[in-house]
């Protein structure tokens, strides 16, 4: 469903709402994953039907989180709920992740593993929309390098064929793509995420590389997005091969750190705070504006009373962080909680494959429930 598609007196951000709403929506979110465990032949069938899954083969973070009701009848509402999802809700949406991949890769069997990986909003889903002669589609930014190697060694253990491709964009065209399909989806990135994310896909990319050079049932490929998939420059292949020709492609990258994309994307979203610029005729929707101005510092100069350069003035409400409610950290059936570190793993993973957003959020709730941090989290 689309974000447009909700009335308009229902477009109302996630912080907007009073304490008790937020609360009574998390709750029913917590609900709603916890049925989806429950109900695990049913909830493998929904994905298959939806028509982004390509019959189920393609997985992603984004498609399991529209099986929700609550995402499903309002976009913009029920995935910023997800930003302030208790731990349990978070495990419950990972392990139905697992088991619709699980599904796939058993479906696929006999073709190539399809995985790619890169910043968000750099065109992965897309590129794979395109993609021909694979079966199981995994479909995530793919930053963490040694999560990434140990899912690849443990398909080439099951004697499968690998394809893993790097999509990779300009961050400002990135960002314009974001924030398009922020308002037509209600799915905006943190740009604190998003610059980490861009930054570091070449830098798994290029562990990958060299983990497994030689290997021949290994295909890797960098596809350089230039601004549709007519517009995308491929190269690479077999690891034995051509392979090596994808990671040339890093000895030209501008020494740049996270801190270089993370001003980038700053850059050009007050740009389009501004209206300035690609956004003089389409700013992007309040709600979205006020979910992203929480990543810009308080040291950039904005000049009090212009309108043209404050995207805060006609907002009813201010753009400070609101208050994080408190997280609903018992399970409904009264589950045990996993031991620590397998509970630190699962929540790792699922930052990876976007199903949850708000790291800092995750950890301040783990230490809660856990009183502790694991090591990999330090």
């Amino acid at each position: 469903m689309s974000w447009r598609q909700v009335p308009p007196h229902r477009r109302v951000p996630f912080e907007g709402y009073p304490q008790e709403a937020r609360e009574a929506l998390l709750e029913r979110i917590a609900q709603e994953a916890r049925q989806m465990v429950l109900a695990r032949k049913g909830i493998v069938a929904d994905h298959v039907r939806l028509p982004e899954s390509r019959g189920g083969m393609l997985v992603n973070g984004d498609l399991v989180n529209t099986l929700l009701p609550s995402v499903r009848e309002n976009p913009t509402l029920g995935l910023a709920a997800l930003h302030e999802a208790s731990l349990e809700t978070l495990m419950d949406l990972f392990q139905v992740h697992q088991w619709i991949e699980e599904w796939a890769l058993d479906q696929g069997r006999g073709r190539p593993v399809l995985i790619t990986m890169g910043g968000q909003a750099s065109g992965k889903t897309s590129l794979a929309s395109f993609a021909e002669g694979v079966g199981a589609i995994l479909d995530a930014p793919h930053t963490d390098a040694e999560g990434l190697k140990r899912k690849i060694e443990k398909l080439l253990g099951q004697q499968r064929e690998v394809w893993v491709v790097w999509v990779h964009r300009n961050p400002r065209h990135a960002l314009r793509s974001m924030l398009l399909r922020a308002v037509e989806e209600g799915r905006p990135v943190r740009l604190a995420q998003m610059a980490s994310a861009h930054y570091r896909a070449p830098q798994a990319f290029e562990a990958v590389g060299r983990a497994f050079r030689g290997q021949p049932r290994l295909s890797l490929f960098h596809a350089m997005n230039l601004g549709n998939p007519s517009e995308v420059q491929v190269r690479g292949g077999r690891m034995d091969r051509e392979g090596k020709d994808a990671l040339d492609v890093l000895e030209h990258l501008p020494p740049w750190q996270e801190e270089d994309f993370l001003g980038c994307l700053l850059e050009g979203f007050l740009e389009a705070a501004q209206g300035k610029g690609l956004w003089r005729d389409f700013p992007p929707a309040e709600d979205v504006l006020r979910f992203l101005w929480r990543d810009v510092p308080e040291t950039v100069a904005v000049q009090p009373g212009s309108k043209a350069l404050d995207p805060t003035l006609d907002l009813q409400a201010p753009l400070a962080p609101p208050p994080v409610p408190p997280p609903s950290l018992s399970s409904p059936l009264e589950r045990p909680l996993p031991e620590v570190e397998d509970a630190c793993g699962l929540l790792t993973q699922a930052l990876q494959n976007g199903i949850a957003w708000n790291g800092e959020r995750l950890q301040s709730a783990f230490q809660e429930v856990y009183q502790a941090v694991p090591s990999a989290w330090t």
